[in-house]
């Protein structure tokens, strides 16, 4: 497994313009140079058209270049990947890990806080757990969807992927980028140590001999919380969660996981955030047949 280097990021200290995303395609641009760092009012950063769209008509040419190319550098930090598709070849360790450890950056600029790379230290412990779980070589399911080795991984890509075209219609344009790619990347934290793995008889019809074949088993030596909850406990170990988004991990197999006396909780959550319906289409977006 190839695993994330937090070494090879670009160093905070050395931008004069920061960057936080507003959509997948929308930046705002914020500048490091005052004492507290400041958004630069209507200056918008399309990366479909470089960093020239909405700088106003009186702002400083040496600047517009500083800022592109600050926004060049930028797309070497793992605040960059998040809210970007995966492609099928890069559904890898090294690429989750880097969106896990993006998401954990930008929320720490996004409060506010100083010097995110401070930070990088305690959000290598969300790596470091990962690690020394099954979460990368686990099914997804039994006998259902993505039921091999690697399979949780693949279906984690996939919804996250699925969730991100849906950011574009109204109803969800409001939700915050990183804050779905959190949510997503972590909502199946329950499948951890899970399945386990055995060897099973499988018949072969046309030659009629039997052979072994790797499958997955429940054997759960997790937590005992419920599928939701225990994703939603797990990924607060990591994440200073907002209540939309422990919401929207709890509640992100929607009536498929839902007893009648919490119908209600559920109604509430869907009709009140728009972050829990997002979580629950991108998951079963994920797990259809087209």
């Amino acid at each position: 497994m190839k695993a994330y280097q937090v070494e090879s990021i670009p160093k905070y200290k050395e931008f004069k313009y920061w960057f936080s995303q507003r959509n997948p395609f929308t930046w705002d641009v914020w500048d490091l140079s005052l004492s507290t760092p400041a958004q630069l009012k209507d200056v918008v950063v399309r990366e479909d058209i470089r960093v020239h769209a909405g700088v106003p008509v009186n702002f400083p040419v040496s600047d517009k270049q500083q800022i592109e190319s600050d926004f060049e550098v930028f797309k070497g930090r793992p605040e960059h990947a998040v809210g970007h598709e995966i492609a099928f070849d890069n559904m890898c360790a090294e690429t989750y890990e880097e969106l896990i450890i993006g998401c954990i950056l930008s929320r720490y600029f996004t409060e506010r806080t100083s010097d995110p790379d401070v930070f990088i230290p305690s959000a290598m412990k969300a790596l470091e757990w990962l690690r020394g779980t099954d979460f990368y070589t686990a099914p997804a399911s039994t006998v259902y969807h993505e039921s091999y080795s690697g399979g949780l991984l693949t279906h984690t890509f996939k919804a996250y992927n699925r969730g991100l075209g849906l950011l574009n219609i109204d109803q969800f344009n409001r939700v915050s980028v990183v804050s779905y790619a959190t949510c997503i990347l972590c909502h199946d934290w329950c499948k951890i140590g899970l399945y386990e793995p055995y060897q099973k008889n499988v018949k072969n019809e046309a030659t009629n001999t039997w052979s072994k074949e790797l499958a997955f088993k429940r054997n759960q030596t997790g937590i005992p919380l419920g599928h939701g909850v225990a994703s939603m406990f797990l990924a607060s170990k990591f994440f200073k969660l907002t209540p939309a988004e422990a919401l929207a991990i709890r509640w992100h197999q929607g009536v498929w996981n839902c007893c009648e006396a919490e119908f209600n909780e559920l109604q509430k959550a869907n009709e009140e955030h728009p972050l829990v319906h997002l979580i629950q289409f991108a998951d079963q977006l994920a797990i259809v047949k087209y």
